[in-house]
């Protein structure tokens, strides 16, 4: 039989969930131990963990996964000092791999998007209740008076009583600096003040440009804080984090003039990152704590003989847009002669997809785009 090229990832885990401490960042208002694990996407109890999101005060997260014992998608909350993970059992109606969950400030409760509608949940499961009928959400944040914020895709941000009600608009975009959309809203402290993001596309350079803006619960006054292609999170006592071509980056910031007041610098990196939209899969809490997941860097194509025996079908290791064994819908082809491969490697630093020709006779690789 003749042999298959496959895309393989040459390590075990192929999505690792990280949780670095809180010892490179400012000192905490309320320090937690600082720890660093790896959480598997797969357990004895679950399967296919997704994006995680910790709660304001650093002590547990929550993520989607697949429970083993019913096959039914669902929340699963981490205590950080305890080993096992425990299912949200009543949040078993998920479809949309991506729930978009989101924590209340006293880290109690929590709310996530499923069926159209935003949900609310407490971690000892009671009081799920229906917030809001909302066909998406492009981030939400909830202070501690019963108030969220929400970005439901287009247009302005949007108000909504955390005990359920219509959701009012409370920003806008300007169309005057082709503005689209406001998106990923961050409550600050005191609970009055949000940071977002501005999404304005220029159509004479197809240039989408991102701005960090500062709004007010009790005022319409919008204020321009920096230019900024990522979510951001405020860290107290005083620090923004935020994602710069796939690496975390944590600069001095002052809340009370809205202003960056110093250099930022690298936390860490290789944290997966779409530069286009500027989202990741960060996730940090109050106190300097961080959870996110690492893109795969460790696959290599493999030639599968037809007795199952795996042998090397070009040098080195790549991160592949897609590893797919379906040949009619994998990201990279093989030659009618079977001689060169031509496929999609991923940029670690944007999320941006090249295309690649592997030669599997002179074991050489070159990048076409």
């Amino acid at each position: 039989m003749a042999a298959v090229l496959l895309a393989v990832a040459a390590a075990v885990a192929s999505t690792r969930l990280l949780l670095p401490g809180a010892s490179n960042g400012p000192t905490p208002v309320d320090p937690t131990p600082s720890v660093r694990f790896i959480l598997p996407s797969s357990s004895n109890q679950y399967r296919q963990a997704g994006i995680p999101v910790i709660s304001p005060d650093g002590k547990r997260v929550v993520f989607p996964a697949t429970s083993l014992e019913d096959n039914k998608r669902r929340l699963w909350v981490r205590e950080l000092d305890e080993f096992g993970a425990r299912p949200l059992s009543q949040t078993d109606q998920l479809l949309h791999e991506f729930p978009q969950t989101f924590w209340c400030e006293d880290s109690q409760r929590l709310a996530y998007h499923a069926d159209g509608k935003l949900w609310s949940i407490g971690l000892d499961e009671t009081g799920r209740e229906i917030v809001a009928s909302i066909p998406d959400n492009f981030g939400a944040t909830w202070n501690r008076e019963g108030v969220i914020i929400l970005a439901p895709g287009t247009g302005g941000l949007v108000r909504i009583p955390a005990s359920g009600g219509k959701p009012e608009l409370i920003t806008r975009p300007d169309p005057g600096i082709s503005e689209v959309g406001h998106v990923e809203p961050h409550f600050l402290p005191d609970g009055n003040r949000f940071l977002f993001r501005g999404l304005a596309y220029d159509p004479a350079v197809e240039l989408t440009r991102r701005h960090l803006y500062a709004g007010r619960l009790d005022s319409p006054e919008i204020t321009i804080v920096t230019p900024m292609n990522s979510s951001v999170w405020f860290v107290e006592p005083g620090t923004l984090v935020y994602v710069e071509g796939g690496s975390i980056k944590a600069a001095p910031f002052d809340a009370s003039e809205l202003r960056l007041t110093g250099k930022a610098r690298s936390v860490t990196d290789r944290v997966s990152y779409f530069q286009p939209s500027g989202m990741s899969t960060l996730s940090v809490a109050r106190n300097g704590n961080l959870v996110f997941t690492s893109p795969m860097t460790d696959e290599e194509l493999v030639w599968v003989e037809g007795s199952g025996m795996r042998l090397p079908a070009i040098a080195g290791s790549h991160s592949f847009l897609e590893v797919v064994p379906d040949p009619d819908t994998a990201n990279f082809r093989l030659s009618p002669d079977g001689k060169r491969v031509v496929g999609g490697v991923s940029d670690l630093r944007t999320g941006l997809a090249d295309i690649w020709l592997f030669d599997l006779e002179r074991k050489t690789q070159r990048r076409l785009t």
